[in-house]
């Protein structure tokens, strides 16, 4: 199954949202390959390396 498709199915369930899905494919299933970028941890690291004002968007 897709990593999308997982997404999709994992976030139907109320109270999973998209980063619980893609942690779930990360440390469950073992996707390495998968990037949260809904991941807090991620967007604090990527805005001190960068030396960013505001957290980086998805745009």
């Amino acid at each position: 199954m897709k990593d999308i498709e997982v997404i999709k199915r994992l976030t139907a369930v109320k109270g999973i949202g998209p980063w619980t899905a893609e942690m779930f494919l990360i440390f469950s299933i073992g996707r390495e390959d998968v990037f949260s970028l809904g991941d807090g941890g991620l967007q604090r690291s990527i805005k001190w390396l960068y030396q960013l004002n505001e957290p980086p968007s998805r745009g």
